[in-house]
């Protein structure tokens, strides 16, 4: 939105070494886009207030914990309690409401969940209160149409997905989302 210039490099190389410069470049752009995400999130946690500096750690962690260990039962339990302890700490974190929403969805459908009737109330419980909290945030619209979709109610998910990419078109979680949205919803003959 700056147009702040973040990285740039050259590589005059032979083309023969095409395939060490691409894992290069491939490394050298995750190390910084890495650093890019960290120094966000500290700028983010410096506006939260002190008192939900637990509340924005413990999401933290839940965003991370999937991501680092896979998807499994114990995982899933874990990065939900993480959550649930998120919303308990501050019930305004919209985030983490949207993407309980989107785990209990998604832990529900892939029978992680022990209850799965709970987990879908518990995931539109989830959604309504992360869209009445940041209905303008692309980043919780994308979770909670995905929710939405996964749950079943594609009318609904569908939209606020598309919502969230006008928001943000590098929202690469609602590109995502929308895409097997809209395969599941295929009329296929």
């Amino acid at each position: 939105l700056t147009g702040t210039h973040l990285w740039a490099q050259r590589y005059d190389r032979p083309l023969a070494d095409f395939i060490s410069i691409q894992d290069e470049l491939a490394q050298t752009l995750a190390m910084q886009l890495c650093s890019e995400v960290i120094r966000a999130e500290a700028a983010l946690s410096k506006q939260a207030s002190v008192a939900n500096q637990d509340a924005l750690a413990c999401f933290q962690q839940a965003r991370a914990l999937l991501l680092f260990r896979g998807w499994s039962k114990e995982s899933f339990s874990e990065t939900v309690d993480l959550l649930r302890r998120a919303i308990d700490l501050d019930p305004d974190l919209a985030p983490a409401h949207a993407y309980l929403a989107l785990l209990l969805a998604i832990g529900g459908q892939a029978y992680y969940a022990a209850d799965r009737q709970a987990a879908h109330d518990e995931a539109l419980e989830a959604a309504e209160r992360a869209l009445d909290l940041a209905p303008q945030s692309s980043e919780v619209l994308g979770c909670v149409g995905c929710a939405y979709s996964d749950i079943g109610f594609h009318e609904k998910g569908i939209p606020i997905i598309e919502k969230a990419i006008e928001m943000d078109a590098t929202n690469a979680q609602a590109f995502a989302a929308l895409g097997a949205a809209k395969i599941v919803t295929l009329d296929i003959e």
